[in-house]
């Protein structure tokens, strides 16, 4: 009998990181490049051939940019309204930032109020649900209705699941369960790798491409939100009663048998008296002082008349006892997923997709490139910040600046203060308050809650 000895086959890592596209931490910090479109360089090829098929096991992103930007052209929306038979269109724009759905109501509420100029405008979450569907609703003479900025990509308009109606609009509005994401995946691609395919990758959308992989922004990650259900131990006390006597109209003294398990403040049932009015009830009013066989009852309803029987009549009172808090993860709607807050996503692929490669052929250079659910690519998307993108600096951000003339009193952590201009400032803008002599905190870094004209 002959022996087979089985064994997997021998394998090669090839491991990538973005940072190996600098040559050295200074390149990094003196000129810094895109981060979603990388090259890949060295002298030497990166793997020699002898290898017939290539897989990515696993993918590590560090994701920090914000789902709400005029990079992703999706901050602005077109506000509509109508006072007096009068139609006015506003476009009323986000500034660049992590929304989650009540940071975002309270800021578009802000800018409705604010910059469009109708201050009993309000945006709620519904709190009957958890779904974060938003309420809209005007002050009254006020209709309105919201219009996108574009119809050839997705809008703040959509991510609000916001009903297409028009003039004359509405007084309230209840939009669709959002979905704040700004991309619902991000596709890897490097056509370096996916040249020697010879079945090509497709897809139902209009763009198609060979990809290394679809990531999905949320796919194997936990919600992050819990339900915390607080309870107290309540521990029951009864006994029976044998007569009483009426105070007033609302003040029953109760002679019972024992008054052991009852304490003063707990709140107390009556039941099985014959006669009188209002005796009789659940929770009808409370213990102001008792001895051992008497319970001074103030009644929350007036109480009249004279009981005729009190057989089988009894008392009982509820104590709140120690207090007992559990907390279970959301199983409903959660909006703090990823792509809301910065993140930092880990996958492993049990089966990855099979590149095949020419076994000649070495790895040269590689670029590595990601685009958007959209079929867009996130380098020409956040170009406009310069190459060193959201990741590494804004390096084509402008600042404004004012002189504070005075400032208020704070209400709790905000303040608010007079300036000489506010032009260039916008609600939801940090700034950074320096100067101010005198007083505790006011020299910090905060964000602007509303914005006023004099």
């Amino acid at each position: 009998m002959s022996t087979v000895i089985v064994r997997p086959a021998s394998t090669a890592l090839l491991a990538i990181s973005s940072n190996d596209r600098y040559k050295d931490w200074a390149s990094r910090r003196t000129n810094p490049t895109n981060p979603f479109s990388i090259l890949i360089q060295k002298n030497q090829a990166l793997m020699n051939g002898y290898f017939r098929r290539i897989a990515m096991t696993e993918f590590r992103m560090n994701w920090t940019i914000p789902n709400f930007a005029q990079a992703w052209g999706n901050s602005s929306i077109i506000f509509n309204y109508r006072l007096s038979s009068v139609n006015t269109s506003t476009t009323i724009t986000l500034a660049d930032g992590f929304y989650g759905s009540e940071d975002l109501a309270k800021a578009l509420q802000n800018l409705i109020q604010d910059q469009v100029g109708i201050p009993g405008f309000t945006v709620q979450i519904n709190l009957l649900s958890e779904d974060d569907v938003m309420i809209f609703s005007a002050p009254s003479g006020y209709t309105f209705w919201f219009t996108p900025t574009t119809d050839v990509q997705r809008q703040l308009f959509d991510m609000l699941a916001l009903p297409s109606i028009g003039s004359p609009g509405v007084s309230n509005m209840l939009t669709g369960i959002p979905d704040l994401r700004a991309t619902e995946y991000v596709d890897l691609v490097c056509s370096q790798l996916t040249n020697n395919m010879l079945q090509k990758d497709s897809t139902s959308a209009p763009i198609v491409r060979d990809m290394i992989a679809r990531i999905y922004l949320d796919d194997d990650v936990p919600s992050q939100a819990v339900v915390t259900t607080n309870t107290y131990n309540v521990t029951y006390a009864s006994t029976s009663i044998s007569a009483s006597q009426l105070f007033g109209n609302d003040t029953v003294v109760f002679t019972v048998s024992s008054s052991t398990g009852f304490s003063l403040g707990s709140s107390v049932t009556v039941a099985g008296i014959t006669g009188g009015t209002n005796y009789n009830g659940t929770n009808v009013g409370t213990i102001y002082s008792l001895t051992s066989t008497t319970i001074n009852v103030q009644y929350t309803l007036q109480v009249s008349g004279v009981p005729t029987s009190y057989s089988g009549a009894t008392i009982t009172a509820s104590s709140q006892g120690a207090l007992t808090t559990t907390s279970v993860p959301q199983t409903t709607w959660d909006d703090r997923v990823n792509g809301v807050t910065p993140f930092v996503l880990y996958r492993q692929f049990p089966y990855p997709k099979q590149i095949r490669w020419e076994h000649t052929q070495p790895i040269a250079n590689l670029r590595f490139e990601l685009f958007d659910s959209q079929g867009r690519s996130m380098a020409d998307l956040w170009s406009q910040y310069g190459p060193g993108s959201a990741l590494t600096g804004l390096t084509g951000a402008t600042y404004t600046s004012s002189t504070i003339t005075t400032a208020g009193a704070p209400t709790g952590n905000n303040v608010t203060m007079a300036v000489g201009a506010g032009g260039g400032f916008s609600v939801g803008q940090t700034v950074s308050i320096s100067g101010i002599t005198g007083g505790s905190g006011y020299n910090a870094v905060g964000n602007i809650f509303c914005k006023r004209r004099k």
